[in-house]
């Protein structure tokens, strides 16, 4: 048992140093624990009761309703170009979203190589009918020739260099 004022302040700090050490263990031990994430769910039909007519048993009869249009947008827009050397070799400059955007891959695709680009893109051609484009795994055609476009989940959009 401390027994000057400056032993109990002494104690003090000492218990809330532990109390404090603690708390951190522990904030760090929850940190280690999976997430718990929400459920993303699509609207289903709605199932709602409809009253039998009065009768002498218990019936209940059933109706189902389609559910409502949403007007929001998907939770998850994709957009995957896959670009494979089928002709020869092909020179392309990808940047992510607009020409001064970040460099998503910049070279030559040897003939028989692919590469897969997540968008938006902007793109440069180099030979491009050497090109077998998909997009989000529908086949894109790709017009002969060097130029640039813009990649979005719609397609391509041909655009001045």
């Amino acid at each position: 048992m401390p027994r000057t004022g400056l032993e109990r302040v002494v104690a003090v700090l000492m218990l809330g140093i532990c109390a404090a050490l603690i708390i951190l263990a522990v904030k760090e031990a929850r940190k280690d624990e999976p997430q718990a994430r929400p459920a993303v769910t699509r609207p289903g039909p709605v199932v709602q009761p409809v009253p039998a007519p009065a009768t002498t048993t218990a019936e209940v009869k059933i109706r189902v309703v389609a559910p409502a249009k949403s007007k929001t947008r998907p939770l998850l827009v994709r957009t995957e170009l896959v670009l494979t050397a089928t002709g020869g070799d092909s020179w392309l400059a990808a940047r992510a979203g607009s020409p001064q955007g970040s460099v998503v891959y910049l070279g030559t695709l040897p003939r028989g190589r692919s590469v897969t680009l997540n968008g938006p893109l902007w793109l440069r051609f180099g030979a491009a009918s050497n090109l077998a484009a998909k997009l989000n795994g529908r086949a894109l055609p790709l017009a002969p020739g060097t130029y640039s476009v813009l990649v979005s989940r719609k397609g391509l959009q041909r655009v001045p260099f």
